[in-house]
């Protein structure tokens, strides 16, 4: 019996927009990492995301309707707020659990 391909949406202007979003808020901890389910921030990898996205603002400027234009412009203002929030207070990372002396 042949495997089901998994049911993706259609790709879109927003489609490509959120993949890069997501991407983004994932390495500034907004996102819990798929494979550990824990936060991670990785602030240089946030900012290629948001460096892409930058590109597809540039490269697609005069194909763009409006609405299509706000989207993108408000997902980068609010990614790039978010960014300076993160990089200016990074989390702190978790200390070690103190070491237990049950063993004696």
């Amino acid at each position: 019996m042949a495997e089901r391909e998994p049911m993706l949406p259609t790709p879109t202007f927003y489609s490509l927009v959120d993949f890069f979003v997501n991407q983004a808020y994932m390495a500034l901890g907004g996102i819990p990492n798929p494979t550990t389910n824990e936060p991670v921030v990785n602030l240089p990898y946030a900012k290629y995301a948001i460096d892409m996205l930058g590109v597809v603002e540039e490269k697609t400027k005069s194909d763009r309707i409006a609405p299509e234009t706000n989207y993108l412009e408000n997902k980068l203002y609010d990614l790039r707020m978010t960014f300076a929030r993160v990089a200016a207070n990074p989390p702190k990372k978790a200390s070690p659990p103190p070491e237990s002396n049950d063993a004696e």
